[in-house]
């Protein structure tokens, strides 16, 4: 996160490889910084976007509070709520669809 969130291009740049750790706490983190640094660039979004698939709530819930933040009022109307698996995919998919669009 705090790498993500520099001022330092160099420091941004070393944080955009763990945009794909195996660990969801860390992608999340990284994101987060980035998104943070209002410079997410075409890898950060994608990545929240994916989160919100994981069996985690946590993890879920923070990325798509992190995606409303970023999408604003444009926002899909689907909500992540219980956090059944068959929900987590509509979820998914129609933040795939924002993100196509925008």
């Amino acid at each position: 996160c705090v790498l993500g969130k520099s001022d330092d291009a160099a420091e941004r740049e070393a944080a955009r490889p763990l945009l794909r750790d195996r660990d969801a706490g860390v992608r999340l983190r990284t994101a987060q910084g980035l998104l943070a640094a209002m410079r997410p660039g075409r890898e950060a979004l994608p990545v929240l976007v994916e989160l919100l698939g994981e069996e985690s709530r946590a993890v879920a819930w923070q990325a798509e509070e992190l995606l409303r933040f970023a999408a604003g009022p444009g926002s899909p109307e689907e909500v992540l709520g219980s956090h059944e698996a068959k929900r987590r995919e509509r979820v998914r998919a129609a933040w795939r669809a924002w993100w196509r669009a925008n």
